[in-house]
């Protein structure tokens, strides 16, 4: 017997997520009101702010350029910009580009710095400020506007939107999706189910975050200093 040869389910779209989650809780589809469905996508809403304290979610990291100006110290990022995973600069000479890594550094070490707009070639350090809209802190300055800072950053996921929209996950998420929303409709619809439902929302996201992973080899550099 033939296989279907597609693999659309992971553009499955929010209403048959919202379904499974409603009939997991034993509502009938038929029965649900626009109220129920702007429950549902508000609870979607809440869970993947939850899951975004749960990072680094890598369907959720993406790279980032910001082209660096002279002397200029700070940069507002995008707020839907959690926090930086790596950045490096760039400087391109005869068509050959130099990625050279930049090191975090901590809110307390950025103050310690004595001359923050002191200038370089290139930055070597940055300081993510968490604030909503989040700022971005270089340092040293760069001296020209010839390098550009390319970073990977954890964002938010999209809002759940239209009901018609997909959701902003990959298809071997959908099940830690519709586990987690059956376990918040349970709490207001059915709370008879909700300590079965909670149980299996929290082993689907476990499994999907255990996979959720880069699969390279670990090294350890030890740091080794001579006196």
């Amino acid at each position: 017997m033939a296989t279907s040869g597609t693999y659309s389910f992971e553009t499955t779209e929010q209403v048959d997520v919202i379904t499974e989650a409603f009939e997991r809780i034993g509502r009938d589809p038929a029965s649900l009101t626009s109220n129920d469905i702007d429950s549902a996508r508000r609870s979607l809403n809440f869970m993947f702010s939850e899951w975004a304290n749960n990072g680094p979610n890598l369907w959720a990291v993406d790279l980032m350029t910001l082209p660096l100006l002279t002397g200029q110290q700070s940069y507002t990022l995008d707020r839907s910009t959690i926090y930086i995973t790596q950045a490096a600069t760039r400087t391109t000479q005869g068509g050959v580009n130099n990625d050279l890594m930049v090191n975090p550094i901590s809110r307390a070490e950025y103050l310690a710095l004595p001359n923050k707009a002191q200038t370089a070639g290139r930055p070597t350090q940055f300081y993510l400020e968490r604030t909503n809209p989040p700022t971005l802190k270089v340092w040293p300055v760069p001296q020209d506007n010839t390098v550009t800072l390319l970073y990977y950053r954890m964002r938010t996921q999209q809002d759940a939107g239209d009901f018609t929209n997909s959701l902003d996950a990959p298809g071997r998420l959908l099940e830690a999706i519709a586990s987690g929303l059956a376990a918040k409709l349970a709490v207001k619809f059915a709370p008879d189910r909700a300590a079965m439902l909670t149980d299996m929302a929290v082993n689907a996201y476990r499994t999907a975050i255990t996979e959720d992973r880069e699969r390279v080899t670990m090294r350890f550099l030890p740091s080794l200093s001579f006196r």
